[in-house]
């Protein structure tokens, strides 16, 4: 997973400082190196944050902020730690997760009620960085294609000329918009 995303991430990035950076402004250039850093930041936040760990010592203070409903959520004790646990806490590797989402492959770290919103902030700055791409790419392709060049194709005629004259842009283009 961290694998994957390391090398779509590193290509995506690599892809856009080659293909589109020296064809924008400084503005979008600025705003392009913004992305990268909010997801890593947002990224690195994620993998080595607290998921929310109950231990004995926050144990009953995470069963006050979660109490169990009776209904759907009953207070029992794990039984492979020996916590009670608060209501929808559940037992991943060696631990009691609080408000426990899921875990990511992506960034190999459980999802739970401490970096929840971290996780929260990388999408979204990870999708946003990505549809933003898109969009650049897809302004450029028309501006060289309709604009520069002045050519009116019809579809089919446009594929063609994306795959034989821009087919590293268009597939960067299409990645970044089902990133996004």
């Amino acid at each position: 997973g961290v694998v994957m995303f390391a090398f779509l991430y590193v290509g995506s990035v690599f892809g856009v400082s080659v293909l589109m950076l020296d064809k924008v402004s400084r503005a979008e250039q600025a705003l392009a190196v913004g992305y990268v850093l909010a997801v890593l930041a947002s990224f690195i936040a994620t993998t080595r944050s607290d998921p929310g760990i109950v231990t004995p010592a926050n144990a009953t203070e995470m069963i006050q902020l979660f109490p169990a409903d009776g209904i759907l959520r009953t207070e029992k004790a794990c039984e492979t730690c020996l916590l009670m646990r608060p209501a929808r806490a559940k037992h991943h590797g060696d631990h009691c997760i609080a408000y426990f989402d899921h875990y990511c492959v992506w960034v190999r770290n459980v999802i739970g009620l401490f970096n929840m919103r971290y996780f929260l902030l990388f999408l979204l700055v990870t999708s946003t960085a990505c549809a933003h791409g898109a969009f650049v790419g897809a302004r450029l392709l028309h501006r060289d294609i309709y604009v520069l060049k002045g050519w009116r194709p019809s579809f089919r005629v446009l594929l063609r000329i994306l795959t034989n004259r821009y087919q590293l842009l268009a597939a960067l283009v299409a990645f970044l918009l089902v990133a996004s």
